[in-house]
């Protein structure tokens, strides 16, 4: 029999007040329709309507059963204007295409290669580190995420960092600016000032990347964007240097924000229990000895990955993700005319009591002992899932745990009394402000020999 859920109308985010009261809080008025109305809750924002899923089986069916009943949202297709007709933003068949022909060089065996760059990139982040200093930890990890993935994806002699990264900013600062609540209702029609932004951000940023794809056709090398110049179809067709330049940026974007959150917000939740952040210190002591860490290092280190799993539960980077129904429709049950939003939130569903018993605790041992073997699939879902799951899930996994576990062997991050974390979910969950720690310089274990 198939599955129906009770579907219930959410009054207090529709309309004008609705509007306003999303954008104040757009996690805590989710959670909160959640709570009051069920699985199914549909809240109008004026001419769009939006269904908010929480069941883990109607997630699945969303991305993964039914994914071709629905095409990329609205806010999704915004991010064009800089990112252009990249994995991200491209939909049918051309989007298959593309994503077959790169798929292979995100696989875990590929993305082993780049452990090193990880690693080295970490140690320069070290090395600004000085004992008792206050740092903020989200821009030091934002410079961290974005120097791996420019070494990665450019090659070791990349030398526009500060170019690319001026750029990012203003990108991000008009994103913002769009997607401020009553801008919502006029973006379609005004020209903002924000679309020049992102244009002139667009402009600048391509100077740098087709210069960079000009030189890598010509002398190519281990990184990822000569690998990228390298792919070829079936019919033995590579890739146009403008489409190399979308995946490149959609790439260089998505993987470096991402990652820097994830890694920003691993650290506030060590620092905040101590207790998990001796564990993991424990541990990383223990299996390394003194070495630094290494791709095979990685799956060793069981107490660091669940840390890791927690943090990507509690805040996720991504935290809520949505389709747009290409045609009339219905998912178990819900009627979804054709352009309606259907709303799956990481934040919501990973902090549900059904699926993680003292949802709002941070226990890392909650992925140890058992607690989570019978979870449904899609209770958990951080790099969201099905045909477009993030393509870049394993680099990311890799990258976070092997600067973890290279930062806890030399620093230790205390919580400055006075901190408080606040968050700002727009494109993706960020703090409001900095995210402040104090920094305390570790003596290095001793090096044992190898047994």
């Amino acid at each position: 029999m198939t599955k129906t859920l009770r579907v219930e109308y959410a009054p207090e985010l529709t309309g004008l007040t609705g509007l306003y009261r999303f954008g104040r809080d757009p996690l805590g008025s989710l959670a909160r329709v959640q709570a009051r109305h069920g699985d199914a809750a549909i809240f109008g924002r004026f001419v769009q309507k939006n269904v908010l899923f929480s069941d883990p089986e109607a997630i699945e069916a969303l991305l993964v059963g039914r994914h071709a009943d629905f095409t990329k949202d609205l806010f999704t297709r915004d991010l064009g204007e800089l990112l252009g007709t990249g994995l991200l933003t491209n939909e049918g068949e051309a989007w298959k295409a593309k994503r077959k022909l790169m798929a292979p060089s995100f696989q875990p065996r590929e993305v082993a290669a780049y452990g090193e760059t990880m690693v080295a990139c970490a140690e320069d982040a070290l090395s600004r580190f000085r004992e008792g200093e206050l740092f903020d930890a989200y821009a030091a990890m934002m410079r961290l995420a974005l120097d791996v993935v420019a070494r990665t994806l450019f090659g070791s002699e990349f030398e526009r960092f500060d170019e690319v990264e001026t750029c990012l900013n203003i990108a991000d600062h008009a994103y913002r600016d769009l997607w401020r609540t009553w801008r919502v209702l006029v973006r379609r029609f005004v020209p903002l000032a924000a679309f020049r932004d992102l244009r002139e951000a667009r402009d600048r940023l391509d100077a740098v990347l087709l210069a960079i794809i000009k030189k890598k056709r010509a002398d190519p090398g281990a990184d990822l964007l000569s690998r990228l110049l390298a792919l070829t179809d079936e019919a033995g067709k590579g890739m146009t240097d403008d489409e190399v330049r979308d995946e490149a940026m959609t790439v260089f974007l998505a993987g470096h924000e991402t990652t820097a959150l994830a890694l920003t917000y691993t650290l506030h939740l060590l620092a905040t229990h101590p207790g998990a952040y001796a564990r993991l210190v424990e541990e990383i002591d223990r299996e390394l000895r003194g070495r630094r860490p290494n791709v095979a290092d990685a799956p060793k280190l069981t107490f660091t990955n669940a840390v890791v799993r927690e943090s990507l539960r509690l805040y996720p980077p991504v935290w809520a993700m949505a389709r747009q129904a290409a045609h009339d429709t219905e998912l178990f049950g819900v009627a979804l005319p054709k352009g309606t939003h259907a709303l799956a939130s990481q934040w919501v569903v990973h902090r549900d009591a059904r699926f993680f018993p003292r949802p709002e605790l941070f226990r890392p041992e909650r992925w140890l002992d058992g607690e989570t073997n019978d979870l449904p699939r899609f209770a958990y879902f951080p790099f969201g899932g099905g045909p477009r799951v993030c393509i870049g899930q394993h680099f990311a996994l890799l990258e976070v745990t092997l600067i973890l576990a290279r930062f806890a062997q030399a620093v230790r991050f205390e919580r400055e009394p006075r901190a408080k974390l606040e968050l700002s979910p727009v494109v993706t969950l960020r703090p409001k402000g900095p995210v402040r720690f104090r920094v305390r310089l570790r003596e290095p274990p001793a090096a044992r020999a190898a047994e």
